[in-house]
């Protein structure tokens, strides 16, 4: 792995966790998936190729931090959320933060 797939990949690993902590089956899946896309794509040996791979894992990296809260149900019923994700929350659209029913 070169210096900055290894990068991106590190990155991605540490977003995952951070995002999904707590939740073990969530974090231990999308680490998988991220494991079986890198895995996939070790071989390549055009640098286009490679790089547009690179920015795939850092837009991807980008997409778990900026789109993804992970809340916890309550005792009483109420979702909680961490606090450095609540202010996500309340950026994003109201139709896009309802949980499913």
């Amino acid at each position: 792995m070169s210096t900055n797939s290894l990068r991106a990949f590190r990155s991605l690993l540490k977003q995952i966790y951070k995002t999904f902590e707590g939740d073990g089956r969530a974090i231990s899946a999308a680490k998988q998936e991220a494991r079986t896309q890198f895995q996939a794509n070790k071989g390549l040996t055009d640098q286009a190729e490679i790089s547009q791979k690179i920015a795939d894992a850092n837009e991807a990296t980008a997409f778990i931090r900026e789109s993804i809260v992970q809340a916890r149900k309550s005792s009483c019923g109420t979702y909680e959320v961490r606090k450095d994700q609540a202010a996500q929350l309340q950026q994003m659209a109201p139709e896009v933060v309802k949980p499913k029913q």
